[in-house]
Parts: structure tokens; C-alpha cells; sequence
């Protein structure tokens, strides 16, 4: 087992970046591409492994005459995988990457631009990163796994695709029917967003999901492994998360033991069915359909509210293929 030890910001990463950048230009010649600083040691500000973490692009991870280069420079091959190879020098603080796709090296440049511009994302990221160190891992490569969902997460907004689920008028919906203090479980919270829009108007907030990507208090756990009694919420809330269940009519039992009799379910999702988009189906295709979700839905919780087309013209342009659900217990259900 191995314990992640951050540490904080030190204004002589980017030093130690410049000299190897010099050192490994005088190895590799005109060879080498461009040699960029990535990593969280890049952003200025951000806690991080006191390892710097460098790219070289336009060489291959199995170049020879690059290896040779390398090795005579003092450097020594530390990570050889499929596509990948990292370099060390003795001192065993810097990393050196070579990716065989062009699509890794854009990829680390975008997410390191973006946090360097926005401070609300790199507060979230630094924040994850510390509540992961908390607890042992049986080695770093399942710490820099466990990140992979708020990378994604922050990665997409960066290159401008949808920033989430669109939780504002899924918010104000609930809003409108939920006495006050209410006490809620949502189900996958992923950002956080929806549970802070709740907490935000006085609501005891449960966010339940798999991995960390948000500054709420989140609940690590699949909703199935989640333990609480019976009657325990006024309101069970999922968004774009009911489609994965493994178990559907499972899940919706669940779903009905944890909410109050006279409390309320609220269900934003959407089928793979109702995509115009051929790939989308197909890779959909193993998931539920919108029919099968609202009809085990409606088999066990009388319908308050439907709309079709769930997110009400926000633009996003996807909005054909989902439904927004929300229902109260069937009082005459188990």
C-alpha cells in the first residue's frame, strides 16, 4: 500500500522544468518537437507530487536513437507501455512522456491551459486530489485512475462541450415541490451540481456516486452497496444516471423503500433510442430504453409531472432525447 503525499505550490517547479527542457534539447537535437511542462507542477498554484512532468512531442515511445540519446544524457526508461514511455533522471524527480498518439500530448496541454485560466476548475481539481490522498492505494497508478473522472470532467469543459448535466430547471422543478428543509438523496451525483443547487436552498443533501468530481460532499459508494431505513428521504433525485442500472425494476424498489410515503421521486434521463444519431445508438444499445424506464417508473410511483424534451430548450442541442420524471409512491404499493 502507498500514501500520496502532495505537496505545495513551489515556485521552482518551473526552474527545474526549464533546466531539463535545456538538458534533454541538448540530448535529443532537432528530434525533438516541442517539450512542454504538464502535470499539476505546471499550474501555478496548485498542490502537487513534487514531480515535474514534461512532453516531448514528435518522438516515439520506441524510438531507439531516442533511447540511446536519453540513456547517454543520464536518463532511464522507468515506465514502458503500449504507447508510453516514461524517463527519469537519477534524482527521480521529473517525468519525461513519450506518446506515440499526437491526441495524449493535446490532451495534457488543454487541461493544463484551462486550469491555468480557471481558477474554480483547479480549486475542484486540487480538491479532489486531496480527498483521494486520504486513504491508502495499493499503488499510484490506481491514485491517477482514481482522477480519471475529474479530468473528464474538466477536460470537457475546456474544449467547450456540454459542461454536465444541465441542472437548473431539473433543480427549480423539484424546488417547486419540496417542503422546506426537505431531506434529499441524489442518486450519481457526478459534479456536485444539482446537490449544491438543493443544499443552497436549505435541503439536507445525500450525494451518492462511484467517483470523486466535486467540492460536495460526496458519499463513495454505488447506490446499491447505500444502506439507510426506510422512509428516509422526502425526495430521491437521479439525473442521467437511471439508464445505467444494471438492475431496473431493482433499483426502483430501492428507490420506493427510501422515499417517504407522501414524499417525491425525481427522474431526468434519457433513452439510446431517441438518438437521430447512428453511433450514439449503437453504443448505447445495452442500456434502457426511455419506454422501459418510464414505463417501471410508472408501475410504482404515481406521475406528479412528464416532460418530454427534459431540459426545456436550453440549446444544448440534445434535448430530443431525454424525459424529465416526477412521481409520488403508489399508495396502495407493498
Amino acid at each position: 500500500m502507498v500514501w500520496i503525499r502532495h505537496a505545495e505550490y513551489d515556485p521552482r517547479w518551473p526552474q527545474l522544468f526549464e533546466e531539463q527542457r535545456a538538458r534533454l534539447r541538448a540530448a535529443l537535437g532537432a528530434r525533438a518537437g516541442a517539450i512542454e511542462h504538464i502535470g499539476s507542477t505546471s499550474v501555478a498554484g496548485l498542490a502537487a507530487k513534487p514531480i515535474v512532468d514534461l512532453i516531448v512531442a514528435g518522438i516515439a515511445p520506441d524510438d531507439e536513437a531516442a533511447r540511446l540519446a536519453l540513456e547517454a544524457a543520464g536518463y532511464r526508461v522507468t515506465v514502458d507501455e503500449p504507447g508510453h514511455r516514461i524517463y527519469e533522471p537519477p534524482a527521480l524527480d521529473v517525468h519525461v512522456h513519450l506518446w506515440s498518439d499526437p491526441n495524449d500530448v493535446e490532451r495534457h496541454l488543454v487541461f493544463r491551459d484551462w486550469l491555468r485560466e480557471h481558477p474554480e476548475d483547479r480549486t475542484l481539481y486540487e480538491h479532489v486530489k486531496r480527498r483521494l490522498a486520504q486513504r491508502p492505494w495499493q499503488n499510484s497508478n490506481d491514485y491517477a485512475e482514481a482522477k480519471t473522472a475529474v479530468i473528464e470532467t474538466i477536460t470537457r469543459r475546456a474544449r467547450g462541450m456540454a459542461a454536465g448535466p444541465r441542472v437548473d430547471r431539473f433543480a427549480v422543478l423539484i424546488l417547486e415541490r419540496l417542503p422546506a428543509q426537505s431531506r434529499v438523496l441524489e442518486i450519481g451525483a457526478g459534479e456536485g451540481l444539482l446537490a449544491e443547487r438543493l443544499a443552497a436552498a436549505g435541503h439536507d443533501v445525500v450525494a451518492l456516486d462511484t467517483a470523486l468530481r466535486s467540492t460536495f460532499p460526496v458519499v463513495l459508494t454505488r447506490f446499491e452497496e447505500y444502506d439507510a431505513p426506510a422512509g428516509s428521504f422526502d425526495c430521491v433525485a437521479a439525473q442521467l444516471v437511471l439508464h445505467h442500472a444494471g438492475d431496473l425494476e431493482a433499483t426502483l424498489e430501492k428507490v420506493r423503500r427510501l422515499v417517504r410515503p407522501d414524499g417525491i421521486v425525481a427522474i431526468d434521463d434519457y433513452g439510446w433510442e431517441r438518438s437521430d444519431d447512428p453511433a450514439f445508438r449503437a453504443d448505447r444499445n445495452d442500456l434502457h430504453r426511455s419506454d422501459d424506464m418510464l414505463r417501471a417508473l410508472r408501475a410504482r410511483f404515481e406521475q406528479i409531472a412528464y416532460f418530454d424534451h427534459a431540459y426545456h430548450g436550453d440549446g444544448a442541442g440534445s434535448d430530443a432525447i431525454a424525459f424529465t420524471f416526477l412521481g409520488a409512491p403508489h399508495r396502495n404499493t407493498g
